[in-house]
């Protein structure tokens, strides 16, 4: 089944300004260009073997969450460039916590785009997630995603708008 077309729009709408954040993120803390490719209306299959961040929205009825989703490799990369002296031979708690400080500046920076679409849009604090919460997710909400264009790895998005109760 194929979500309706308004659906459609906002999830694309909320999207691009996520993806604005992420570009903005990217390039300012890292020096990383990350172009986004085209939105799915699926789940991409690349997300088993990576590192998940989640953010929880809320706007007016509609509800649902946005993951990014990044390869051991970029991870390791970002906490390098992050933190200079991060030991990279293997990955730790500690590289758990930068990503999930790098999540905190992507939503921060994400909200007033968000709001641009929805003023009473509300995102909770970002979190780590797995790819079991994902699939878990799947009968009940919208399921977009996108991977970027980047050099140092793959990076990805998924955005998930819950489903109305019929």
């Amino acid at each position: 089944m194929k979500a309706p077309v308004e659906v459609k729009n906002l999830a694309g709408q909320y999207f691009d300004k996520a993806s604005d954040s992420i570009a903005f993120i990217f390039k300012s803390l890292m020096q990383l260009n990350v172009e986004p490719k085209r939105l799915y209306a699926k789940r991409l299959n690349s997300l088993p073997n990576d590192i998940i961040i989640n953010i929880d929205y809320k706007s007016g009825e509609t509800t649902g969450f946005i993951s990014f989703f990044f390869s051991i490799k970029i991870a390791l990369h970002i906490c390098g460039k992050l933190v200079p002296n991060i030991d990279n031979s293997s990955f730790s708690d500690e590289h758990l916590d930068i990503l999930g400080e790098m999540g905190n500046m992507i939503a921060g920076n994400a909200i007033s785009k968000f709001q641009l679409i929805n003023q009473d849009m509300r995102i909770q604090t970002p979190y780590h997630s797995g790819y079991f919460n994902i699939l878990a997710a799947e009968k009940e909400y919208w399921i977009f995603s996108s991977n970027y264009e980047c050099d140092s790895g793959k990076v990805g998005i998924l955005l998930a708008q819950k489903k109305e109760q019929e």
